[in-house]
């Protein structure tokens, strides 16, 4: 065996054998832990559905909205601080929207944006809520052109602009854009 493949064979043996001692630390699974366990009713949201999805904001605490739960049983926003403390911020009307997604997208002025499938002209909604819970529907779908039944938080673009999905005109699908800011 010459020198250069003595070297390459000595470097294999140190990659596997660093390999098998890194690598079972690295698969050993984590224990999480749970922050808040949600109890429904007026005072508590429930079913955050699809579980998980939540947006850190600005001031490190972790929002989301529900469809269950809240002042009118349609569900409403939440926040949980980084220690479990749980606040419903705001519960949902039916002409803001109802079947709210969970989830939203931070926008760079520091407020969520999110969506209803159903509500305002029964087609959906898109809005705007600030950290503390004041509500404002950004735009109501008519199932017309503008389309309807978004299903997914819009996201901002480097325009400033938000651009989500929805079911569209005859159920084909519709790119919609929106202004941040209120009409």
């Amino acid at each position: 065996m010459n020198l250069v493949a003595s070297k390459f064979a000595n470097l294999i043996w140190t990659v596997l054998v660093l390999g098998a001692l890194v690598a079972p630390r690295l698969a050993q699974a984590q224990t999480p832990t749970d922050l808040y366990n949600f109890k429904g009713g007026t005072g508590d949201v429930a079913n955050p559905q699809p579980y998980g999805v939540m947006v850190q904001g600005r001031d490190g605490n972790f929002y989301s909205a529900t469809t269950g739960g809240g002042a009118n049983s349609n569900g409403g926003i939440f926040v949980v601080t980084p220690s479990g403390a749980e606040t419903l911020i705001h519960s949902f009307q039916n002409s803001e929207g109802s079947t709210c997604q969970p989830g939203f997208n931070l926008g760079k002025d520091g407020n969520l944006y999110g969506d209803c499938y159903f509500g305002g002209a029964g087609f959906g909604t898109v809005y705007q809520a600030t950290p503390a819970g004041t509500l404002t529907v950004l735009h109501t779908f008519t199932g017309g052109a503008d389309g309807g039944y978004p299903n997914g938080p819009p996201i901002q673009a480097t325009d400033g602009n938000f651009y989500g999905t929805n079911g569209g005109d005859n159920a084909l699908g519709t790119v919609y854009k929106i202004t941040p800011a209120a009409p």
